[in-house]
């Protein structure tokens, strides 16, 4: 008969380490529904028939967070953000100037750029 029990053999630890675990009894959870025509995929966690929009993405968010650790991450997902509206006198009186800036100024940029590239190179290799 051995002198060692099993659980001197094996390490065995009568105590884990702190985890975190998440029991779903579906896995349908996390599976996108089909529309009628069987091709488009519907949000995650939309009814096909009633369009009624459920929590899944925010429960398997939610739960990857709890798993990783993250969970000082959920209140500030909770947060709903209130959307302010922009003055419409303001608006039509800057939207060619912010136009131009968009289009304008990234195109100056990447030139005067290519420019600055192309110089230093000449002057590298010219030697």
């Amino acid at each position: 008969m051995d002198a060692n029990p099993p659980a001197k053999k094996f390490d065995f630890k009568v105590e884990s380490k702190p985890t975190a675990m998440i029991v779903v009894s579906d896995g349908d959870v996390i599976r996108n529904e089909t529309g009628y025509d069987g091709r488009l995929a519907l949000p995650l966690g939309e009814d096909k028939y009633t369009h009624q929009l459920y929590s899944n993405k925010d429960f398997i968010l939610n739960s990857m967070n709890y798993l990783c650790g993250d969970s000082n991450l959920l209140p500030v997902r909770g947060r709903e953000l209130q959307v302010r509206l922009l003055d419409d006198k303001k608006v039509k009186i800057q939207k060619t100037q912010w136009q131009v800036i968009n289009l304008v100024v990234p195109v100056l940029l990447i030139i005067i750029l290519g420019f600055i590239l192309a110089a230093v190179r000449k002057a590298k290799y010219a030697k």
